[in-house]
């Protein structure tokens, strides 16, 4: 079995400690892992209070192995030394949201394991049937899967009012996946009366992770302010 690798753990300082963790999946279409959503994240929550540590899950494979090595990785961090007794969520990017919004509903594919406390999710490849990236549907799924699995895989259709609370982000200029998947999410998160902030952006590209200099910027703020008022 495909196992994940926990890499770039940060801690808070204590002075600021929110008593959060947060385990972060780069996004990279299951082809990849870029950098720039990775450590650089890590480091940025742990500014912010949140200890953090990045999920080095298997690429270019095909479901299930990314998500049964990271759901394996969720268990062994709640047992880390800086991480054990505290409130463990999920934040992910594109491909790599996906990913951690499988990891938040894991009885839908056989898993019986906690769920994340909370979720974080920028430019989230949400859909997997409609509106959706091609290229990482096929990686994950291969390029034959029928209607009913891509909807079986579609995070929006998997929230119920159990689903973690989640902040959200993206740009309406994204061109590699439609706005729309926040949207969806965010509409399934209603509806289900889930708590859930979201942030559309007029300006900007895909991927552009802590959006130093970008338009989108601000994300880091709001979701800091977010964070720091999640309920205990």
């Amino acid at each position: 079995m495909s196992r994940s690798v926990i890499a770039n753990i940060a801690l808070p300082d204590p002075g600021k400690d929110l008593g959060l963790a947060a385990a972060v999946f780069p996004g990279g279409g299951y082809q990849l892992l870029p950098e720039h959503e990775g450590a650089p994240v890590a480091r940025w929550l742990a500014s912010v209070g949140v200890a953090a540590a990045v999920i080095e899950y298997p690429v270019q494979q095909r479901h299930p192995a990314p998500l049964e090595a990271s759901l394996d990785a969720l268990g062994e961090l709640r047992g880390l030394d800086g991480f054990r007794d505290r409130r463990l969520g999920v934040v992910g990017f594109s491909a790599g949201a996906h990913l951690a919004g499988m990891c938040c509903h894991p009885e839908a594919f056989g898993f019986r394991v906690p769920r994340p406390d909370f979720a974080v999710f920028g430019y989230p490849l949400i859909s997997m049937d409609a509106d959706t990236h091609r290229g990482s549907m096929e990686t994950l799924l291969g390029p034959d899967a029928d209607d009913q699995t891509r909807r079986t895989f579609s995070i929006d259709r998997l929230v119920d009012p159990q689903t973690s609370p989640s902040f959200v982000w993206q740009t309406d200029e994204d061109t590699s996946v439609p706005v729309i998947n926040s949207m969806r999410y965010a509409l399934a998160c209603y509806r289900s009366q889930v708590p859930i902030e979201l942030h559309v952006f007029a300006h900007g590209p895909h991927a552009l992770g802590l959006a130093g200099g970008a338009y989108a910027e601000p994300w880091t703020a709001l979701c800091a302010r977010w964070l720091a008022a999640l309920p205990d």
